[in-house]
């Protein structure tokens, strides 16, 4: 029962998000929220802690390097779906894997 709440939640976050992107909108406070079930899911405090130590500068860096384009939400929005897919099936390495990718591209894209 826990599991189908915690998909439903998720499911309906990466729907807002999809919708912020459709608007032309960035949608990053969904995007983090996101995140943050997911670490609330695993019971990490540390994993919660350190998300919302570090939002403010993700949201800083997107706004200050507009790194929101069309093709880079809707990689987020893939990547989201992968991740969502892996935890729905109940395959934790590949939720893991899926979730290292998308920080690592976003870490990457960061650098640019």
């Amino acid at each position: 029962r826990a599991h189908t709440i915690l998909c439903d939640e998720l499911e309906e976050l990466e729907q807002l998000y999809e919708k912020k992107v459709q608007k032309g909108e960035r949608g990053l406070n969904a995007d983090i929220c996101f995140h943050l079930k997911i670490a609330e899911a695993a019971n990490s405090s540390v994993l919660s802690s350190l998300i919302t130590m570090i939002s403010p500068d993700i949201l800083s860096m997107f706004y200050k390097l507009n790194r929101t384009s069309k093709e880079k939400l809707q990689n987020t929005i893939d990547e989201h779906s992968k991740i969502l897919l892996a935890i729905k099936d109940k395959k934790p390495r590949e939720a893991e894997e899926a979730m290292r990718d998308h920080i690592n591209r976003g870490y990457k894209a960061s650098k640019k």
